[in-house]
């Protein structure tokens, strides 16, 4: 199992450990999805 898995990273930014540029990080390296960057901010990715 990977970790953080997208739960993971969602409920980090619900508490606000992590900021867009954290979440866009994930989306770059294709830990996450850009659609799953969108549920988790809210914000449509940009590249």
């Amino acid at each position: 199992m990977m970790f953080p898995t997208v739960a993971d990273i969602k409920q980090f930014w619900d508490w606000q450990c992590y900021s867009q540029e954290d979440i866009a990080f994930y989306v770059s390296i294709g830990w996450i999805s850009v659609h799953d960057y969108q549920d988790i901010t809210g914000e449509t990715y940009q590249a």
